[in-house]
């Protein structure tokens, strides 16, 4: 959904310039140290401040300069893409993973693995395949 109106313009932080004034965030304003009702930028300080909050902000060019067009940003595309990753993320934490071997059991078989290296974790690199593999089969057959 688009809430630009037709003098306001998304622009990344990058392009930000005194005299600008800045209408919107890309978070909410509370989250901020700036006024609510927006902001007329006055110093590089102000500047390094939304750099630091903010990836993109929106500047309304009636009450301000007007931004270099190549900072000005067309939303939608980006966004959907992080938001289809950030829903992707949210639904790996909601998976449910259920407990297959209790921890000493794992612990044993962890200390185990770590008795077959020889020479400790200082040979680990010279540690050849067929060692590795002797012991991954011998740690992992079947167990009666």
């Amino acid at each position: 959904m688009n809430h630009t109106t037709s003098r306001e313009l998304r622009i990344s932080v990058r392009g930000l310039e005194t005299g600008m004034f800045v209408s919107r965030l890309d978070r909410p304003w509370i989250e901020t140290r700036f006024p609510l009702q927006g902001l007329l930028i006055a110093s590089q300080s102000d500047i390094d401040e939304l750099r630091g909050v903010c990836s993109y902000v929106y500047v309304d060019i009636d009450a301000g300069r007007s931004p270099d067009t190549r900072w000005i940003e067309f939303d939608d595309a980006a966004a959907k893409v992080k938001v289809d990753a950030q829903q992707e993320f949210l639904a790996l934490r909601r998976a449910e993973w259920t407990l297959q071997s209790e921890f000493e059991v794992e612990l044993k078989h962890a200390a185990e693995a770590h008795a077959e290296v020889p020479g400790g974790k200082q040979d680990v690199v010279h540690f050849s395949r067929s060692d590795f593999w002797k012991a991954f089969w011998r740690l992992n057959r079947p167990r009666r």
